[in-house]
């Protein structure tokens, strides 16, 4: 895994960029910036981080990897999510200040119908769902996760990374729902969610099919005694 991470490393950047160009950027074939790809990365790694949290904690709920995970293992997950919260919020307002600063007509105008400087009632209700974003997936968590005592509280824990995932959703709702104006309703979302439900579920029943058998643990990693005595100081 060691010889080849490093190459599947380079193919994940690739192909990140190129799905974070293809199919959200390219839904303004005018509008361009060249940290839309860390900003996507961005979010992809906060998500996956709070996935991973949700599953150890149900996982343990479920009488699994109870011994062997502890509050020291969820204190380093939680610095994680707390770091990659912290990202993403320094590359989205990078990303909003360099296209203010520069005032240019073809990059501005994607925040401008996305509810920043149009006063159009068309457009306005997008204003409050970027204020949403602001404080549910950047300034709350952000605080919450600050203090040691909310890594090592597990429901706590949990909880946040269950809110993470909602204004993550929210966030792609954002970059996605403007470029139609007029389609803003409950069969969108209902669609939405039943389209995550449906590659999640899909992922969901090849990893239980994969795990189904085998030892959630790596037995024959050399550094597993080390892991499991780790300690947060």
């Amino acid at each position: 895994m060691q010889k080849w991470a490093g190459f599947h490393m380079v193919v994940l950047g690739l192909t990140l960029t190129g799905a974070a160009g293809d199919l959200l950027m390219s839904l303004d074939p005018h509008w361009y910036s060249t940290m839309w790809a860390v900003y996507y990365f961005a979010g992809c790694a906060l998500v996956s981080f709070a996935v991973l949290i949700i599953t150890v904690y149900l996982l343990q709920r479920a009488g699994y990897l109870r011994s062997s995970i502890t509050t020291e293992h969820y204190h380093d997950l939680g610095k994680y999510l707390f770091g990659f919260t912290f990202f993403w919020g320094y590359i989205a307002f990078g990303q909003y200040m360099l296209l203010w600063y520069a005032n240019i007509p073809e990059e501005i105008q994607w925040f401008s119908r996305h509810g920043v400087t149009t006063v159009s009632a068309n457009f306005t209700g997008w204003c409050y769902v970027m204020v949403a974003i602001l404080f549910g997936q950047l300034l709350i968590p952000y605080a919450a996760l600050l203090t040691r005592h909310t890594k090592r509280v597990l429901s706590v824990l949990f909880f946040l990374a269950i809110w993470q995932l909602a204004f993550h959703f929210l966030d792609n709702y954002w970059i996605i729902m403007p470029e139609f104006p007029g389609k803003f309703g409950a069969s969108v979302i209902i669609t939405s969610i039943a389209a995550y439900a449906g590659v999640g579920g899909i992922l969901l029943a090849v990893l239980v099919r994969t795990l189904a058998g085998r030892s959630l643990l790596p037995v024959a990693d050399p550094r597993l005694d080390v892991s499991l005595a780790f300690q947060n100081f």
